[in-house]
């Protein structure tokens, strides 16, 4: 391996990796975030449908959205409080 000449190539080098890498991270939780965004979204229109079953608007007062996470396989602990 050929030894470097100038350090300052070196820590440049380094600085260019760095934020490579910085902005890929940041990209993948952008990525995440987005795809956590529509996950979310999409459970609520399918409580939504449900608990309106065709009609206009729900009956408020209902206990569907507790419930559902008591019995959702995929909520965590936090999401019941």
């Amino acid at each position: 391996m050929a030894e470097l000449t100038d350090q300052n190539d070196y820590k440049e080098l380094i600085a260019y990796i760095s934020t490579t890498y910085s902005h890929g991270q940041q990209k993948a939780m952008q990525a995440a975030n987005a795809g956590l965004v529509d996950t979310y979204w999409q459970i609520g229109r399918h409580i939504v449908k449900f608990e309106q079953g065709g009609a206009e608007r729900a009956k408020y007062g209902s206990e569907l959205y507790s419930g559902s996470l008591k019995t959702c396989r995929y909520c965590t602990e936090k999401d019941l409080v």
